[in-house]
């Protein structure tokens, strides 16, 4: 049985590859303005998050997911430990 993304995203489990999601942003083309107007949050807001990745809330993590389209694969390797 496969588990949810909610049910996977505990502090111990959770992490952040800053890099590799820079990288995703990058190739999606969507500006950083758009992407955090999709989050929910300010721009100055995504910025302290990608300065302190553990800070982003599981809404955010879900709605950054989303906006860059991202496949679970990638959801995994970005956002968490194994």
């Amino acid at each position: 049985m496969r588990s949810t993304f909610a049910e996977n995203y505990r502090k111990e489990n959770y992490m952040v590859n800053v890099e590799l999601l820079k990288t995703k942003i990058d190739e999606s083309g969507i500006t950083i303005t758009a992407l955090a107007d999709k989050m929910g949050v300010s721009r100055e807001t995504f910025y302290n998050r990608l300065e302190s990745p553990d800070a982003f809330k599981l809404s955010e993590v879900i709605g950054l997911s989303k906006a860059l389209n991202l496949p679970s694969k990638d959801v995994r390797q970005i956002f968490f430990k194994y």
